[in-house]
């Protein structure tokens, strides 16, 4: 499998596998029956499924509403102003205020 699913899937494979592993090892060492691991797993994988679609929604809300007045020289700003400028873009919704 190469290219981006097998990429995805390795990936997902080892992070869940990984998952599954700290909650194994936190029911031994709790001494709670392995199927509590089992569940929380498939809990935290269907939470993840549905909570998904908006995270990316909510990272791109909360980076509009930052500034870098502050972090950012005046020659940057400017360059960044001219090119949104030229671009039609309206400035103030990159954080450049």
């Amino acid at each position: 499998m190469r290219g981006l699913l097998g990429a995805s899937i390795v990936t997902c494979a080892v992070l869940y596998g990984l998952l599954a592993l700290v909650l194994a090892a936190v029911c031994v060492v709790a001494d709670l029956p392995i199927f509590v691991a089992f569940v929380t797993c498939i809990v935290v994988i269907v939470v993840q499924f549905f909570i998904a679609p908006w995270i990316p929604y909510l990272t791109q809300r909360w980076f509009y509403k930052t500034t870098f007045d502050a972090q950012l020289p005046a020659y940057p700003k400017e360059f960044i102003r001219k090119h949104l400028l030229r671009a039609e873009h309206e400035v103030s919704q990159y954080g450049l205020h």
